[in-house]
C-alpha cells in the first residue's frame, strides 16, 4: 500500500550562541512545498502535453526550486534591513551543481559538499594570445588525492561539532575553478576525518573525510 510522498524544501537560519566557534540553534524560516509533476498517461498522444510535462519537470527539480528559495530568502533579508549582511548558505551535494552555483543572488556565499573525484582546475594564466581567453587552467588533483598529498599542508582550526569543540585539520586551496560554476573563483576545503572510540578500550575509529566547495 504505497502512497506518493510529498517533497518539501526547508530553510533554517543558524543563530550562534557566541561569536567565533560555538553551538548554534537552527531556526526554520521556510517550508516550501515542492511536489513532483504528474506524468501523463502512456496513451496520451498529444505531443504538446508531453512537451509541457518536460518543461514543468525542469522547473520542479529540487535544485531549481532550491535556488529560487535562496533568492526569496535573500530578498526577505534585504526587506528586513539586512542588505549589508552576507548570506552564507550551507547545502549538501544535491545542491552543489550548475543550476544553483550559476544562479546565486548577490551577497550570497554557498558552501556545499562535492564528490571526492571532482575535476577541478587552477585559474587560467593571464596574457595576450590568439583566440578567446581561457576559463580554466591546469587540472588539479582530485579532492581525495589532495587529501593524501603532502604538497598541500594541513592547518588546524577550531570548530564546534557533535556537542563540543574540536580541533580540525583542514586543507584550503584557493583560486580554483569548476566547470559547474563557470567563471566563478572558488576555494576547496578538505576536512580530515575525526578519530573517536566507542569505549575507552576500543580501537580507534575514524569518521569520513569531507570535501567542500565555497564560492567566497
Amino acid at each position: 500500500n504505497f502512497i506518493w510522498g510529498q517533497r518539501f524544501i526547508q530553510l533554517s537560519i543558524s543563530l550562534p550562541e557566541n561569536e567565533g566557534p560555538s553551538a548554534a540553534r537552527a531556526i526554520p524560516v521556510e517550508l516550501f512545498h515542492a511536489p513532483t509533476v504528474k506524468k501523463p498517461k502512456k496513451s496520451e498522444e498529444d505531443q504538446a502535453v508531453w512537451d509541457d510535462y518536460k518543461e514543468k519537470q525542469k522547473q520542479a527539480k529540487l535544485s531549481q526550486q532550491g535556488v529560487e528559495r535562496i533568492k526569496v530568502l535573500r530578498e526577505k533579508l534585504d526587506d528586513d534591513g539586512a542588505k549589508s549582511r552576507q548570506l552564507v548558505v550551507s547545502v549538501d551535494s544535491s545542491y552543489s551543481n550548475e543550476t544553483v552555483l550559476k544562479n546565486l543572488p548577490e551577497r550570497t556565499t554557498l558552501i556545499g559538499r562535492i564528490r571526492k573525484d571532482t575535476v577541478l582546475h587552477r585559474l587560467p594564466q593571464t596574457g595576450k594570445g590568439v583566440g578567446r581567453n581561457r576559463v580554466y587552467g591546469q587540472q588539479l588533483p582530485t579532492p581525495e588525492e589532495i587529501r593524501q598529498l603532502k604538497d598541500y599542508p594541513w592547518q588546524e582550526v577550531v570548530a564546534y561539532a557533535a556537542g563540543k569543540m574540536h580541533q580540525f585539520n583542514v586543507k584550503v586551496i584557493k583560486d580554483i575553478r569548476w566547470r559547474k560554476a563557470g567563471k566563478q573563483d572558488l576555494q576547496l576545503v578538505v576536512i580530515r576525518p575525526l578519530s573517536y572510540r566507542l569505549t575507552k578500550k576500543s580501537k580507534l575509529l575514524y569518521r569520513r573525510p569531507a570535501y567542500l566547495i565555497c564560492t567566497d
